[in-house]
């Protein structure tokens, strides 16, 4: 397979095209993540592929980074529930899967893992969106759109060709602005956040969109963890 390329990360606004409020109800339902004892990161999964303008969901599975990448939970099969929201918002999210697909040249073989996260903070604990600081996820692209911000300061989405030594972007992303780089390219990193209002409720949604898709590997031996 000759992987597309994307020369530069792209910024875009899909704001207009979606109705936000539909979709930010469902994160309020996500599922704790298990494997962050802090508890502040709450996250579902799906996985897609795209023939055109139709978006095919795919079955079911874990998630695998292998610990180059993801030094924090690498090397172990983490299994999350399926983001599964109903009817209401499945043209909305179909949209956002789309517009990844489009902006990475991407086609059918390229299988998408879509995830929605929500990090929490308050005044006794910060929320960091990337626990395993500078990092690449070990795909070929990724897109991180945000969702909504409530009552937060901080995470901001910054980009980095050395690490995080000299940042060549630095910007927090508003609610519908979806950000898609080459991961192979850039490191990433989102800056830790914490309440405006110690009192309110406070976090951050985002989803975060990548291909190809981390699915658990089928031979390698690797560590596994309930």
């Amino acid at each position: 397979m000759t992987v597309p390329t994307l020369p530069e990360a792209k910024l875009r606004n899909l704001a207009p095209s979606l109705h936000l409020g539909k979709i930010k109800d469902h994160f309020a339902e996500l599922t704790q993540d298990p494997y962050l004892k802090e508890g502040f990161r709450y996250k579902e999964i799906a996985r897609f592929r795209v023939n055109g303008n139709m978006v095919v969901r795919q079955s079911h599975g874990p998630l695998f980074q292998a610990t180059d990448h993801n030094p924090t939970h690498g090397g172990i099969i983490r299994h999350y529930p399926a983001f599964d929201p109903n009817g209401c918002i499945r043209s909305e999210i179909n949209h956002i899967v789309r517009t990844f697909a489009r902006s990475c040249n991407l086609s059918y073989q390229d299988e998408i893992l879509f995830q929605a996260q929500r990090i929490t903070c308050s005044a006794g604990m910060t929320g960091l969106p990337a626990v395993e600081g500078w990092h690449q996820d070990g795909t070929n692209f990724i897109g991180m759109m945000c969702v909504e911000r409530c009552n937060v300061a901080g995470g901001a989405s910054q980009l980095s060709f050395d690490k995080g030594v000299r940042v060549v972007f630095d910007h927090v992303l508003q609610p519908g602005e979806l950000l898609i780089l080459d991961d192979r390219t850039y490191w990433h990193y989102a800056t830790p956040i914490q309440p405006i209002d110690p009192k309110a409720k406070s976090y951050r949604d985002i989803f975060i969109i990548s291909t190809p898709s981390s699915r658990e590997p089928a031979v390698e031996k690797i560590r596994l963890r309930a």
